[in-house]
């Protein structure tokens, strides 16, 4: 039996500590204001069924009880919304037509909604509709879209699939994203959305990490953007300029692989998403008003911890917690605290949907537990 640091339910996690609202944690730009919890070192393991770990995405979402398709949904000479949704065996058509609050879940860089699978499955029974959205920079691409040229064609195109989810299912949308997904669903909350109600943001990209690019990479990449801009280079790829620092990096070699996800960011795109990260990221928070759960790995070597801190302390949001996970790297998600984030995510969010629709938790159960309730 082989072992991976991936959470199942049945996975224990460290009994949180409750800190006072002006307690520190790490160093940071002052102290952390709001509901703070504080997760210590969590070194469990499961075991996973099979002689080695899986090597490609799809051998380990095959154990997943779940299936999901890719809607893609006309928006005129606009790129199509590439939308995955999830749900059981014998489930679809339900959730198709089914009518309530909606989680929508934005990636990261490099990374693709499919990856979501173990995380939804925790999720899913609690609240069954969840779609992820992929984009050109955020995802895979399916649409095939080309280069970034404007970061707030990716805010607006977070918009659209806001706006075509409420109205499809008549319910409130609660999103949910990791480090540029996350900074882009805070982008979306400055405008504030009427039908967003809250977000979980998992290791929000409001600055990069001091280690995760390499020097060269901006020369690079300035060099490259003068260019293009001149018109004297074609906008063209550039690679990756960090390594996966997660948990499971050496074992699972569908993760390694996340750089070469890609194919779409030019130095223009580049350049972009630094001026959402440098130039925006914390005067945008100043405007988040909207209840927000954080997630904050104190091993990020990605993104910089200590700047999500900040950009959480600077939202106004009345209703707003702080999940600092002391040992968890940048994408936790593929990580024993998979577990954690499930139960702390379904709690968030059934205490909002109370608050919005409470009839709505019984959708999917059977006649005699609807009878029950």
């Amino acid at each position: 039996m082989s072992q991976i640091h991936i959470g199942t339910p049945r996975l224990a996690v460290t009994p949180p500590l409750i800190l006072k609202k002006n307690s520190h944690i790490e160093p940071s730009k002052g102290p952390v204001s709001g509901n703070i919890v504080l997760f210590g070192k969590e070194n469990k393991k499961i075991d996973f069924p099979g002689e080695k770990p899986p090597e490609t995405f799809e051998e380990f979402i095959k154990h997943i009880p779940l299936e999901s398709q890719v809607l893609q949904v006309s928006r005129g000479k606009k790129p199509a919304l590439a939308l995955r949704y999830w749900h059981r065996k014998g489930q679809k058509e339900m959730v198709e037509k089914a009518k309530g609050p909606v989680v929508l879940f934005v990636p990261g860089l490099g990374g693709r909604t499919e990856w979501a699978t173990p995380l939804v499955d925790q999720v899913l029974d609690e609240h069954p509709l969840i779609y992820g959205l992929d984009t050109q920079v955020l995802g895979d691409d399916p649409v095939k879209r080309g280069h970034l040229k404007s970061r707030r064609d990716l805010v607006d195109e977070l918009n659209a699939a806001v706006e075509y989810l409420s109205n499809k299912h008549d319910g409130d949308v609660y999103l949910g994203g990791i480090s540029l997904g996350a900074l882009t669903i805070t982008h979306l909350l400055a405008d504030k959305p009427k039908r967003v109600k809250g977000a979980i943001l998992i290791n929000p990209a409001y600055r990069p990490a001091g280690s995760s690019f390499d020097p060269l990479f901006y020369l690079r990449t300035s060099t490259r953007y003068l260019l293009e801009q001149l018109g004297l280079s074609k906008p063209r790829p550039l690679s990756m300029p960090y390594q996966d620092d997660a948990e499971v990096s050496e074992e699972m070699a569908w993760v390694k692989e996340a750089k070469s996800q890609v194919s779409s960011l030019s130095a223009t795109s580049f350049v972009e998403l630094g001026k959402m990260t440098f130039l925006e990221s914390f005067a945008k928070a100043k405007r988040v008003f909207q209840p927000v759960l954080m997630f904050v790995a104190g091993k990020d070597t990605i993104c910089d911890p200590k700047a999500m801190v900040h950009g959480y302390n600077l939202m106004p949001s009345q209703k707003k917690t702080l999940h600092h996970v002391e040992d968890a790297h940048h994408n936790m998600i593929f990580e024993s605290h998979m577990a954690l984030l499930a139960k702390q995510m379904k709690d968030w969010l059934t205490a909002l949907k109370k608050e919005h629709a409470p009839k709505f938790g019984a959708l999917f159960r059977s006649e005699p537990e609807k009878r029950a309730a």
